[in-house]
């Protein structure tokens, strides 16, 4: 009886631990992780924009609107 009981607590202790460590990592990993990401997305969004517009080839006809300009659709 007291082998199994101690057998329990040493489980129980080890589920909490693990249980533990999986709220760690949900409130800092996943933030690190995140953080990673928005950084790479904002680098590709800012070498987007550092491109100037297109003003000759597909999808812009001579004489149609520029980008913002009244006619764009």
């Amino acid at each position: 009886m007291r082998t199994a009981l101690r057998g329990m607590g040493q489980l129980l202790m080890t589920l909490g631990v693990v249980v533990l460590l999986f709220g760690v990592y949900s409130l800092y990993g996943t933030g690190l992780q995140a953080a990673r990401a928005q950084s790479e997305l904002r680098d590709d969004l800012r070498q987007s924009w550092a491109t100037p517009p297109q003003t000759k080839g597909p999808g812009h006809y001579p004489g149609s609107a520029m980008p913002g300009e009244v006619g764009n659709v």
